[in-house]
């Protein structure tokens, strides 16, 4: 097998009339190995760094995927109009990231051994919806646009409740079912004042 040694500044392979072709670099952290369209532009990458190996198909600027892995974490990212979904899995646990055009994320999804959530924001990255599931139940928060809970949605094995809170986080109205259903409405102190619960 034939061999050539690639300049510290890397090699261009171009065709005759100089359109690029492959480009070959090097660097102390690893390598690098790019082709080009026939129009001149770099359509897929290959790369090294570390102990991390890299592929990018497309203009991750414009619209692109790029696939990463190192001995801790799996990354799949796809790229279009400045939105990106990024798929990432470790030892731990898996999530994935939605990210509008202004760089707020939007949705998430985290799974570990324990159970799942889910989150859901507006466009700027303001949180109003957050859900989870475990072996013991699930629960849902619905947020305002202050990020505060103001409906709790909670279930076990045994009960299912709805919480009602006001701003300031304080509870105004319970309604639960565990062997009967009740309606609790509470006062801005904590105080039950009126409850369909038998005296």
């Amino acid at each position: 097998m034939d061999e050539f040694i690639i300049p510290d500044d890397g090699l261009m392979v171009k065709t005759a009339d100089g359109r690029p072709i492959v480009e070959l670099g090097v660097h102390e952290e690893g390598s690098v190995v790019r082709l080009f369209s026939v129009e001149g532009e770099p359509k897929l990458t290959f790369a090294t760094h570390e102990d991390t190996g890299l592929i990018v198909v497309g203009n991750p600027e414009i619209s692109g995927i790029a696939i990463s892995v190192n001995p801790a974490t799996s990354e799949i990212a796809l790229m279009n109009s400045g939105k990106n979904i990024t798929l990432a899995i470790n030892a731990t646990h898996s999530e994935m990231r939605f990210v509008n055009s202004d760089g707020a994320t939007t949705n998430k999804i985290y799974i570990d051994d324990d159970g799942g959530q889910i989150g859901l924001a507006d466009h700027n990255g303001n949180l109003l919806l957050s859900a989870g599931a475990e072996s013991s139940g699930g629960s849902c928060h619905l947020m305002n646009s202050n990020g505060e809970t103001v409906v709790l949605l909670q279930s076990n094995e045994d009960t299912g409740n709805i919480t009602l809170l006001d701003s300031t986080a304080r509870i105004r109205i319970m309604i639960g079912h565990k062997d009967d259903a009740n309606i609790h409405l509470v006062d801005e102190h904590g105080r039950i004042k009126w409850t369909t619960m038998p005296s």
